[in-house]
């Protein structure tokens, strides 16, 4: 749940953040609040791997996000995209629901697809 804690703290920084002109000074405060919190992750998340503590199944989706680390961290430097893209999967869903009539046929058409 820390990690959850962790990324919920991060759409929060980057919320502030767009909510403001990028050349005024409360922008760059924000801006560099979630600069040092992505930072801070990722030096938690090679201390991690670096010990001996992990379970495997934690240890492997740490090595995947270390692997992924740079494309799940580009709206730090690019706020124009957007943390995650649960608004093009939310609008892709009415359409599919409207072909296939319910949430579980999305689910299993999303699955496939």
């Amino acid at each position: 749940m820390s990690w959850v804690n962790k990324i919920n703290h991060l759409y929060h920084l980057n919320n502030q953040r767009i909510q403001n002109e990028p050349e005024t000074k409360i922008y760059a405060e924000h801006h560099q609040a979630l600069k040092e919190a992505v930072t801070k992750m990722q030096t938690v998340m090679d201390e991690a791997l670096l010990g001996n503590e992990l379970l495997s199944s934690a240890r492997k989706l740490f090595v995947s996000l270390k692997k992924h680390w740079a494309g799940l961290t580009v709206f730090v430097e690019n706020p124009e995209i957007p943390m995650d893209n649960n608004t093009t999967e939310r609008g892709l869903r009415g359409s599919v629901l409207g072909s296939y009539g319910s949430s579980l046929d999305f689910e299993v058409f999303y699955l496939v697809f």
